[in-house]
């Protein structure tokens, strides 16, 4: 009912459904966190902002350039940057300032030394603690007392005295001094005792309602006599942005954890019924994590970077500067031979690395199962959003199916294949001399017909028959498991099969269908004499709405020409000759959005989608041979 009135369809009613379920999740996550742990309003919403700029950012684009997510990156960077800098920042520079003028403090040893003790206790339970020596966890309701006992230094705050005073005796040399030093740097930062008095000194004061204020808007230049907005710096505030080169590990927690919830999001869907993916729409790669961790990755960039560096964003850029000079500057130095030796080699492998994996790319997607993997355009809902029910109604070009994975085989097979003339396999294979007279060598070719179980074992990328047989092959076009369309069977010559070459169909369809939840355009290359399905390739909305994507692109450079006509009158030119005219042929239908597809159970096709307007006025019909 609320559907309709809406005017909305099922998928955008379902995709509204999964918005609904996420943030409901991620709400509840943000109340429990603010119930159980406490947490001020400021930290919670800071760091669990990424979801919610997710919930209302997400689902307004349709657009999946890479640039704009880049920029929509750069600019959460420099928000949560500057909103990290205006207030925590600030405010832990007014506490630090309010505890070099307090002269109680500061100017008493007393003083200081109690207020290490304090926070000393909330890193290590150092002397005897009544009742609980025996124990290794207890409830942390529990009181405990601890005993003045100074041989264990704990009142005495003898630990904090190590840093300060080098020449005790009892530290004989550097390396004494710099394993003591390892003991007290949980304490110090491994920095400066300045940050444990610092954070001592707010401790002592987290309760007292007379607390340092800032201007949290002077940062952004705006001064307070223009604009007298303050804000009251509490304890956590003190101690967040206290950089500290050690003690990173919450921040590896949060992309592990995000990632694991990234996975399991796109890889649960083994529920009852799918109720995981009626409701979270989980099973499949979704779009808005993307926008996700778009949101979350400039807030952790800033945050470790703060918690790292006590410095400005420019004098931090400066640093990187200087440290690529540096850097430079050795690996020009031609005095440092070794050392320059050793960042030329580094370097080398690096760019091979680079190099290597660019060149070998499509084969390292393809062998990690990432080539039939793509983000669909979800969560969009409302008027406007794009489904994949905008594209009812396409074109599908069937061009050839490569025996071989990789592109119909090798030159010399497939000049063996056109000129009729098997190619050796192994040492078993009939072979076929050349110079011999027709009926000869077609009688040997005949003959190793019936002879399959000499030939090689399939390696899992050759198309293949259970007997070895030369099929007809026809590619069947199924969809919620009804057949839409089939092309004609073609039977290749037995060169062309054993040889692994391509067989031809230059075949396309006309495509209206009414997409389905969780349905696929399945494609079968079947054996019309086995009546067998050799091979097949699943592809859902998403990888569809990547097709269109692709013949969009290309259609901003054709101008007048449209798309579907210029594929089907390139696919229907006479297959090549030799290798030259492969190639250029290959090379003309992929700068038209054809691509090679590899096929579940050996071998490749090679297909193209485009979008077919409805509007009738559009001028140019598409050639279509049904």
């Amino acid at each position: 009912m609320v559907r309709k009135s809406l005017g909305w369809s099922a998928a955008e009613w379902a995709e509204f459904r999964m918005w609904a379920c996420c943030s409901s999740v991620w709400l509840f996550l943000f109340l429990c966190t603010r119930i159980l742990l406490h947490m001020d309003w400021f930290r919670l919403c800071l760091y669990f902002s990424p979801g919610f700029v997710t919930m209302a950012w997400a689902p307004l684009q349709r657009d999946r350039s890479g640039w704009r997510l880049v920029t929509f990156m750069a600019i959460l960077f420099m928000v949560y940057w500057s909103t990290i800098q205006c207030f925590p920042v600030q405010c832990r520079h007014a506490w630090g300032l309010r505890m070099v003028t307090d002269k109680g403090f500061y100017e008493s040893d007393d003083a200081i030394e109690k207020a290490l003790v304090m926070e000393r206790n909330n890193f290590y339970v150092v002397g005897e603690v009544q009742d609980l020596s025996h124990t290794v966890f207890y409830p942390p309701t529990k009181s405990y007392k601890l005993t003045g006992n100074k041989d264990l230094g704990a009142e005495s705050g003898q630990e904090f005295k190590v840093l300060l005073d080098p020449a005790k005796n009892w530290i004989n040399t550097t390396h004494d001094r710099a394993r003591v030093g390892k003991w007290v740097s949980p304490l110090t930062g491994g920095l400066s005792l300045d940050f444990l008095l610092l954070r001592a000194y707010c401790n002592l004061h987290r309760e007292n309602d007379n607390t340092v204020h800032v201007y949290p808007l002077k940062a952004f230049g705006l001064n307070p006599n223009t604009l007298n907005a303050t804000a009251p710096c509490p304890y956590w505030s003190c101690v967040m942005t206290e950089a500290n080169p050690n003690g990173k590990l919450p921040f590896l927690i949060v992309l592990a954890l995000m990632g694991t919830m990234n996975y399991l999001h796109y890889r649960l869907n083994c529920l009852p019924n799918n109720a995981f993916q009626t409701w979270f729409g989980a099973g499949k790669c979704r779009m808005w994590w993307a926008w996700f961790w778009a949101a979350l990755l400039p807030l952790w960039t800033a945050m470790f970077i703060k918690t790292t560096f006590d410095m400005e964003l420019t004098a931090f850029i400066q640093l990187q500067i200087d440290g690529l000079q540096a850097w430079y500057l050795d690996f020009t130095d031609t005095n440092n031979s070794q050392g320059q030796f050793h960042q030329i080699l580094l370097v080398a492998v690096w760019v091979v690395a680079m190099g290597a994996g660019y060149y070998y790319r499509v084969a390292i997607i393809r062998e990690l199962g990432l080539d039939q993997v793509w983000c669909g355009d979800t969560m969009n809902f409302g008027p406007g959003a794009e489904h994949p029910e905008d594209h009812n109604t396409f074109q599908v070009c069937v061009w050839r199916v490569d025996v071989a994975c990789g592109g119909g085989g090798d030159g010399q097979a497939r000049a063996l294949a056109r000129d009729g003339v098997e190619e050796r396999q192994d040492s078993r294979t009939l072979a076929v001399p050349r110079g011999l007279s027709w009926p000869i060598s077609a009688g040997i070719a005949e003959l190793g017909r019936y002879i399959p179980m000499l030939e090689k074992s399939n390696d899992g990328h050759t198309l293949k028959t259970p007997d070895g047989s030369v099929p007809s092959l026809s590619v069947r076009l199924l969809y919620g498991g009804e057949e839409i369309h089939s092309t004609r069977v073609v039977k290749p010559t037995s060169s062309e099969w054993r040889n692994k070459g391509s067989i031809y169909f230059q075949e396309n369809f006309r495509m209206n269908i009414d997409w389905q939840p969780r349905q696929t355009l399945r494609i079968e290359v079947r054996d019309a004499k086995g009546r067998t399905t050799l091979a097949s390739i699943n592809m859902d909305e998403g990888s569809l709405l990547h097709e269109f994507d692709t013949a969009k692109k290309v259609g901003k450079e054709m101008g007048f020409h449209t798309v579907p006509v210029t594929q089907v009158v390139r696919m229907l030119e006479q297959p090549p000759q030799n290798d030259a005219e492969d190639r250029r042929q290959v090379r003309q239908l992929q700068e038209l959005g054809f691509s090679s597809h590899r096929l579940q159970g050996g071998g490749a096709i090679w297909l193209a989608f485009s979008e077919i307007a409805t509007n009738h006025s559009s001028g140019m019909p598409m050639l279509c041979c049904e």
